[in-house]
């Protein structure tokens, strides 16, 4: 079993691809036919997501906010 250091890219890829499907689950779940669209505050993602920076997070959410439009 390979053990990865916490800084290298195949780490920092599934921690991304994991907010994003945490998201997109999110999102799912409050979907609801002839209602506003599903949202998010950036605070329970980082309640979510301790470890992870906001400039992390806010890439991840633009990436988000853009296929919402």
């Amino acid at each position: 079993m390979e053990v990865l250091t916490p800084t290298s890219k195949m780490v920092q890829n599934y921690i991304g691809n994991r907010l994003l499907t945490y998201l997109y689950r999110e999102f799912r779940v409050n979907e609801k036919p002839g209602s506003s669209p599903p949202r998010l505050l950036a605070d329970e993602l980082l309640s979510q997501f301790p470890s992870l920076t906001e400039g992390f997070m806010r890439k991840r959410i633009k990436h988000c906010a853009d296929l919402q439009v």
